[in-house]
């Protein structure tokens, strides 16, 4: 007999068991997840116990539903299914569950940003009447890459600056097409002190900021936002901006899950970057059981 949870904040041990039981199987070179690196989710990915399931056959947990909440849609973050209890309707329960909760408790938006090619997963979300919105991608720069060495134009301003000086700014400014959710507004504000930043100033404005984390212990770096202003040569200040960090940190560096329009993708190509993995992301609306 399978039971099927909603948890709450004194699960999440429970929570970790269940996604290191369920979802390492299918993904045998990730790390397990830890309880700090739980609540690292929690309080910079806007996970909620409330929104997270466990299925459990008798004591052991054989699927497991990770949800994400913000104000106006809800990311299923991570969901897996046991190998050993897959083709037995659990991952279409646990999607029907989250979908019949937020269907009352909103919000009803709920969004996926699944690797393109995890075709079993993709199949179960269309079964389920979600449907492909957008398609991101990670842009890789290794570490074989030289920068470029041109030196800075005299006069040229160069602040430090934090998420939350950028927003401040308006230039946190989600905008129409949201960006994926480890990039989004609420992700970048609540890194705090892991996030660094550096803005270009022009005529006393901030013409262009990035914000990043350094590459560490031969981690990549990860740039989550290259964002230019408003004024002549936008394109510009990003490569600028963009150059000069590549410049004073050597190493890799990854710009995950891009929008294909986004202004940053020039700049991004012509210094070195690359495009790797491919994320599609798929939305459906919650309704009722």
């Amino acid at each position: 007999m399978t039971a099927y949870r909603f948890c709450r904040t004194d699960d999440m041990s429970r929570l970790v068991e269940a996604h290191n039981h369920c979802w390492l199987p299918h993904h045998p070179g990730e790390p397990p997840l830890t309880l700090p690196g739980f609540k690292g989710l929690v309080r910079e990915r806007n996970l909620w116990c409330s929104s997270c399931l466990i299925a459990y056959e008798g004591e052991e947990p054989v699927g497991f539903l990770f949800g994400c909440k913000r104000q106006k849609e809800t990311l299923l973050h991570r969901f897996a299914v046991q190998p050993d209890h897959l083709r037995r309707g659990h991952g279409r329960h646990l999607l029907t569950s989250i979908s019949s909760k937020l269907a009352i408790l909103g919000p009803p938006r709920l969004v996926v940003e699944a690797p393109e090619e995890a075709a079993s997963g993709l199949g179960l979300l269309r079964a389920c009447d979600f449907n492909q919105e957008e398609t991101l991608t990670d842009w890789r720069r290794d570490d074989t890459v030289q920068a470029d060495e041109t030196p800075e134009h005299p006069g040229t301003l160069f602040i430090p600056v934090t998420a939350g000086e950028l927003q401040a700014n308006r230039l946190l400014d989600d905008g129409s097409s949201a960006p994926a959710w480890e990039r989004a507004a609420p992700s970048l504000l609540a890194l705090g002190d892991r996030l660094q930043g550096e803005a270009l100033v022009v005529e006393e404005r901030l013409a262009a900021a990035i914000l990043y984390i350094g590459p560490s212990g031969g981690e990549a770096g990860r740039i989550l936002r290259l964002q230019g202003g408003e004024g002549a040569d936008p394109q510009g200040h990003l490569d600028r901006l963009l150059a000069r960090l590549l410049r004073r940190h050597p190493g890799g560096w990854i710009f995950p899950r891009a929008l294909p329009g986004e202004p940053s993708v020039e700049s991004l190509r012509r210094r070195g970057f690359a495009p790797a993995a491919r994320f599609l992301r798929m939305a459906a609306t919650a309704r009722p059981a």
